[in-house]
């Protein structure tokens, strides 16, 4: 759990850039883990880049043991789609 804070201090500091290199590390250091999906989501949402953040969403739906604050992402990423179109 300890590699999912580090990133924040990032975040902190706007370094989107870094605090992504440092989720996608603890994704793969523990890939069942929901939470740094779900960060590394946001990430990429502050960036503009929602396609990524759904793609990264998806990809925790399919590993994550526990899936509830994926799939709420999920859910309120296509809502936000749905109205922008």
């Amino acid at each position: 759990m300890e590699n999912y804070f580090r990133p924040k201090n990032f975040l902190k500091k706007s370094n989107y850039k870094r605090a992504a290199v440092k989720y996608l590390e603890a994704i793969d250091a523990k890939p069942a883990e929901q939470d740094a999906y779900v960060r590394l989501a946001d990430v990429y949402m502050k960036q503009k880049e929602s396609g990524k953040a759904v793609k990264i969403l998806e990809k925790g739906e399919a590993n994550a043991k526990k899936k509830t604050k994926i799939k709420r992402r999920i859910k309120t990423k296509k809502k936000m789609k749905k109205k922008k179109q």
